[in-house]
């Protein structure tokens, strides 16, 4: 194996908390205040959009007492080898384009296992210069048209449906620190009660007694403990941009013979925060042997690894080595 022809392994693991303001069964899936599900847009608050939100925008309603949304990169490593202290721990972790949980109440996917559409992942990480940001940003695929009518989109609308559910109290501790949620409702229902006591404003009543009601059910409560996993091939358009040269390469070739993997989890559902928490990593080939944050000088063909891994995603009746 050549030099020019070695690659670098590249994974990039990523947590946090986003919020989706979702209706929810028996309410269809358009509708705005939440009926008879157990989601609702309290008094004060804007209609439900069902956006999936991993960063703090106008679109974030914030409830009293409730977990900060953000999504950021916790880990880089390089070669399977963890880089203490990289420079892109922190940076903020995106889906673009008003990713949305795609169901229709059966009609397209079934209940836990709805595909997440459209998948346009973003990575950034500002400088001081806000003109010279690390940027990597790629689609699940440029060409793909919803809602899938042909073989081909409902081929790729399939692959963005969740592959496995699962009940992962113990995962969602070590990711959240939470075990069970109505521990932490329970708290939250005592300063929402000493609020109440407090206000006089109706629509601020209307909207704890709302809450409470809504914490108070403890099959709600136990939608926490669930975890959904998604796992795909990113072929779409590529933007990468590293001017401070945090990373020891580039990405090998963008295209579909050249595919990222994207996998991800999202559960610990609060419904009274409307959020839950999302978890996993991006990986990919650098073009690059050299090492500038990195120990090892290891060098191997990283790409073969992400092309065999692409393909049993691609094909979930094959079993990962």
């Amino acid at each position: 194996m050549t030099k020019e022809n070695a690659t670098t392994s590249l994974i990039i693991k990523f947590g946090g908390w986003f919020q989706c303001r979702l209706a929810t069964d028996p309410d269809p899936t358009d509708e705005p205040r939440g009926v008879d599900g157990y989601i609702h847009a309290v008094a004060g608050e804007p209609d439900l959009d069902r956006i999936i939100r991993l960063q703090p925008s106008s679109g974030i309603v914030q409830r009293s007492y409730c977990p900060t949304i953000g999504v950021r990169v916790n880990s880089v490593h390089i070669d399977q080898q963890k880089i203490e202290d990289h420079p892109l721990v922190g940076a903020m972790v995106d889906l673009l384009d008003e990713l949305k949980f795609e169901g229709r109440n059966g009609i397209l996917a079934a209940g836990g296992a709805e595909a997440i559409f459209p998948v346009h992942l973003q990575i950034k990480k500002d400088t001081v210069d806000s003109d010279h940001s690390f940027i990597i940003r790629r689609k699940y695929d440029d060409n793909m048209k919803f809602p899938p009518l042909t073989p081909e989109d409902v081929s790729k609308f399939n692959q963005l449906q969740a592959i496995f559910q699962s009940v992962s109290p113990g995962e969602i501790e070590e990711a959240t620190g939470i075990f069970d949620i109505s521990v932490v409702w329970k708290e939250r229902i005592r300063k929402l009660k000493a609020d109440l006591a407090k206000t006089t404003n109706e629509i601020q009543l209307a909207a704890i007694k709302s809450r409470i009601i809504t914490m108070s059910d403890k099959l709600i409560a136990g939608k926490f403990s669930f975890r959904m996993l998604y796992s795909m091939r990113l072929t779409g358009g590529a933007v990468f941009e590293d001017p401070n040269v945090c990373l020891p390469g580039r990405p090998v070739g963008v295209g579909p013979k050249d595919p990222w993997t994207l996998e991800l989890w999202c559960g610990a559902w609060d419904a009274d925060a409307q959020s839950g928490y999302m978890g996993g990593y991006l990986g990919m080939p650098l073009s690059s042997s050299e090492k500038k944050n990195g120990k090892s000088n290891k060098v191997h063909d990283a790409r073969n690894h992400f092309i065999h891994l692409s393909e049993m995603i691609n094909d979930p009746s094959k079993i990962r080595q």
